[in-house]
């Protein structure tokens, strides 16, 4: 059984926590060594857990899994804003990433 590190970053829109309400982002990454492949999906639902979006993609390029796991959060956060979202809870399974940038938060 795996146990899932879950980052949450809530946005916050005219001064109030969202936490409660809005849209939830699940990204992962994927990345294939020999093909030199990194691939990324983003699976957006609602506050009851309805499909709301969802985006994939792929990219001819070599990443660490840090860099992998980054840029995948990037994206969904670029798409979030494409799509007019405004109250997101992301959540990745990414021990690095989380501790990244819970790290570089604490730092401010």
């Amino acid at each position: 059984m795996m146990k899932t590190l879950m980052l949450r970053l809530l946005l916050l829109v005219d001064g109030k926590n969202l936490a409660l309400v809005g849209v939830k982002c699940n990204v992962d990454a994927a990345f294939f060594v020999e093909a030199e492949v990194t691939t990324m999906g983003a699976c957006f639902r609602d506050h009851v857990g309805n499909f709301v979006a969802g985006s994939t993609q792929r990219q001819q390029a070599t990443m660490s899994t840090l860099e992998d796991e980054a840029w995948t959060l990037l994206h969904a956060m670029k798409e979030t804003n494409h799509r007019g979202l405004n109250r997101v809870q992301f959540e990745s399974d990414s021990h690095a990433l989380t501790e990244a940038i819970r790290t570089r938060h604490s730092g401010i």
